[in-house]
């Protein structure tokens, strides 16, 4: 690994969830932001795998509505590019929300790679508050890291693609 990019993204102290980061956020045990609360479960079939008593195994995954998604994730995108984006989104397993991260197993090499977090100002998802909570803990585990703000919600990537990529370009050069 040479770099590292964060758009928006977890950025979680070794043992913490995204869970604990909305708590604090949101201001208690059990409260939540952004597309969270409203998304739904499902239990999915995974094709081809069966427990040895011949039932089949099954992922709970996480489903995000369209219109959550829309103005969760994709706010500030022309209409039908949100549209678009949203009915692309597949389920998501749960693990993943649940998953107790680890920002590096070795802290000499963690140290060594340039880091870059890009915070998206008008994230629906990802509030800034969270963002800058999760830099703050990035900033804890490594002095190797730079902050650039896009005035953008969740995905830069289709609301201001020109100016990410300017931006992933001058990180990477």
């Amino acid at each position: 690994i040479e770099s590292l990019v964060y758009v928006a993204g977890f950025a979680l102290p070794n043992g913490q969830n995204f869970g604990h980061v909305q708590e604090i956020v949101a201001g208690g045990p059990g409260r939540t932001f952004g597309i969270t609360p409203f998304l739904i479960q499902q239990e999915v079939i995974d094709e081809g795998d069966e427990v040895d008593d011949g039932d089949e195994l099954t992922t709970t995954t996480l489903v995000a509505p369209r219109e959550a998604a829309i103005a969760c994730f994709y706010q500030d995108c022309p209409v039908e590019l949100a549209r678009q984006a949203a009915e692309k989104l597949t389920p998501t397993p749960i693990g993943g929300m649940n998953l107790d991260w680890t920002i590096h197993k070795n802290p000499e090499i963690f140290e060594s790679i340039p880091k870059l977090y890009i915070e998206c100002l008008k994230d629906q998802s990802v509030l800034i508050e969270a963002q800058r909570l999760m830099q703050g803990y990035l900033s804890t585990a490594t002095n190797n890291v730079q902050v650039v703000s896009m005035n953008t919600g969740h995905a830069p990537q289709l609301s201001d693609p020109d100016r990410l990529a300017d931006i992933l370009v001058k990180f990477l050069s």
